[in-house]
């Protein structure tokens, strides 16, 4: 599988993951601002726990930062970097 399809599954993954804690009808994009969709910190548990158990990682504390899960983009850059162990 190509890195860029590896990419794109991933991304479709993150975003499957968002629907299904925020519950939207509106659309989610890479860079769609996850805080203005209803994003706060009981949903960001809610996602974190689901993002681990779909991509078989663990968050530590200091990641759970706003910046790595602001948009979609931002969170499958993030589990990226734990998937090839560069965190």
């Amino acid at each position: 599988m190509s890195l860029e399809t590896k990419e794109n599954v991933r991304t479709a993954q993150v975003i499957s993951c968002v629907n299904e804690i925020l519950q939207t009808k509106d659309p989610i994009t890479p860079e769609t601002d996850l805080f203005l969709l209803g994003l706060d910190s009981v949903t960001a548990v809610n996602l974190i726990v689901s993002l681990e158990g779909v991509f078989g990682i663990t968050f530590n504390d200091d990641e759970l930062i706003v910046e790595n899960f602001s948009t979609v983009r931002k969170i499958t850059e993030h589990v990226t970097e734990k998937l090839e162990g560069t965190l």
